[in-house]
């Protein structure tokens, strides 16, 4: 019996081994099949001087089901074989960001790589001195992955290209001769919304800046569940979760107000407009999702059109809406379809107001993450607040 059991134990040990060993063996080949389609995408630009020599990652490494560390074990490996250094600073529990920005020296790097979903680099804007301290780029390795998504980088590789690839049209950082700091045509200016939150009297007004979006309704109880109840569910959430929305098909009571953008048309539907030039709706919404880019997910253009440095707050709105609609909105969005839809209302705005009436008063969600059921949200554009790497 007692050998039996030493046969056991050796043979898990021998299996244990070889398991190990095929990982490194497959992450060996991983690494040098990245590094070589990295150096052939290269081979076919004309590239001047690097723009990025030294990066900062901040990396989840549960992100995406466990993607984070081993994206960025690829991307780290192929820029390293370039010359580029990277130093990489790891999230161990949530909220820790704030504690590892304050532990470097931001002005000794290039770029800050944000390795993870929206969720992570909504940590990242909030925690840094000052949002315009370093350019940002992100390695998709979240569930929704939107702002990524709308700076043209959707994958590790195309990651890696940008940081590689962009020349240097003039100094990154260098002091112009009034003094002031010139940025490369590489990276492009990022509008951010400033949120307020405000409950009863007895609760202080809270502030947080959101990178991607804001919403109430169907998306906002979407990410709700994805990032809460079912994220148990891995990629099945992508197939459980609108489901449950469209089978639940809940409503919420409200007032939604926003100041146009200059030049943008008034709403055909139902609305009051008031004296301060702000355009109010009161009525049952479905969603209402504030939208800061064109995607919010990789699958989900809500505000097609969209720019990363417009000045504009794309105000997507469904009032009641049967399965039927909210099924062909869900289809749809990939493509940006769903704004034809009659169902479907989008506006373009400078500041935007939600307003939820009680029982239910329905949840608010910041780049795809809980924000509790405040009475009041406002949300202002902030042009040009920040600036992050683009795809080539």
């Amino acid at each position: 019996m007692e050998g039996s059991s030493i046969a056991t134990s050796v043979a898990v040990i021998l299996l244990s081994g070889l398991l190990r060993l095929a990982l490194a063996c497959w992450r060996t080949r991983r690494s040098r099949c990245f590094t070589q389609e990295l150096h052939q995408r290269l081979s076919a630009m004309s590239l001047g001087p690097r723009i990025f020599s030294r990066c900062l990652a901040i990396v989840n490494p549960i992100s995406g089901a466990g993607r984070g560390d081993a994206d960025w074990g690829a991307v780290s490996g192929a820029l390293t074989s370039l010359g580029i250094e990277c130093v990489t600073l790891r999230t161990e529990r949530a909220g820790q960001v704030d504690e590892l920005l304050r532990s470097v020296a931001i002005h000794t790097f290039d770029v800050l790589i944000v390795v993870g979903g929206d969720g992570l680099l909504h940590e990242v804007i909030n925690a840094l001195p000052s949002t315009d301290a370093i350019p940002i780029a992100v390695l998709p390795s979240g569930t929704g992955n939107g702002v990524a998504t709308s700076v043209g980088i959707r994958s590790p590789i195309d990651l890696a290209v940008a940081i590689a690839g962009h020349q240097c049209a003039r100094p990154l950082r260098s002091q112009s001769s009034q003094g002031s700091q010139q940025t490369s045509s590489a990276v492009r200016k990022l509008d951010l919304m400033l949120v307020s939150f405000s409950g009863d009297t007895s609760r202080p007004v809270e502030c947080v800046l959101s990178c991607l979006s804001v919403g109430w309704g169907a998306i906002a109880d979407h990410d709700y569940l994805a990032e809460g109840q079912l994220r148990w569910a891995g990629a099945l959430r992508e197939l459980l979760v609108p489901l449950w929305i469209i089978l639940r098909k809940s409503s919420y009571r409200g007032v939604v107000s926003f100041k146009p953008s200059p030049g943008e048309p008034l709403p055909t539907r139902a609305h009051q407009l008031r004296g301060d030039g702000w355009v109010s709706l009161r009525d049952d919404f479905c969603l209402v999702h504030c939208c800061n880019l064109a995607w919010i997910s990789h699958d989900a253009q809500c505000a097609p059109g969209a720019r990363v440095d417009d000045g504009r707050i794309g105000v997507l709105i469904m009032r009641r809406a049967t399965r039927l609609q909210l099924i062909s909105m869900f289809l749809n969005a990939e493509s940006g379809g769903h704004v034809r839809h009659e169902a479907v209302e989008l506006y373009w705005a400078s500041e935007v107001t939600l307003e939820p009436e009680p029982e239910p008063i329905g949840s608010i969600a910041v780049d795809g993450e809980a924000a509790g059921y405040p009475k009041c949200t406002h949300m202002s554009s902030w042009p040009s607040a920040a600036s992050v790497v683009t795809a080539l």
